[in-house]
């Protein structure tokens, strides 16, 4: 069996580096932009949580839980561990069924945890 392998030269291996080194960061945007809409609704869910407006309190834990869980697995793929881990406390606590204020307290945990990303990113 014959194998070819072709080598790169210096120049094509920068620009292969260079092509990677775009994709992460557009896809780090993309990510930033929905985890910013998805902090958003967990923050607007937390509301109505702490007013008690949601007549179905379990539908808009799960939801929470679901929003946690998402940011919690992709923010630690892409480095946010403080974001990845006060959304796994937030998911961990729903889960567990923690009463209301821990719940609310996580959240404002989480979105502090994102805010301080784009501060230190200068977004």
């Amino acid at each position: 069996m014959n194998v070819h392998v072709d080598r790169l030269d210096g120049a094509t291996a920068l620009d292969g580096r260079t092509q990677l080194r775009d994709r992460i960061e557009t896809a780090r945007a993309a990510f930033l932009h929905r985890a910013g809409e998805k902090i958003h609704r967990a923050a607007s869910l937390a509301t109505m949580l702490k007013a008690g407006q949601t007549a179905e309190q379990q539908a808009t834990l799960t939801e929470l839980e679901t929003l946690a869980h998402s940011l919690a697995g992709t923010a630690g793929s892409f480095g946010y561990a403080s974001l990845s881990e006060r959304a796994e406390l937030l998911e961990d606590a729903i889960v567990t069924h923690a009463l209301r204020p821990k719940i609310l307290a996580l959240v404002a945990g989480m979105v502090s945890a994102f805010l301080e990303i784009g501060l230190s990113a200068d977004l």
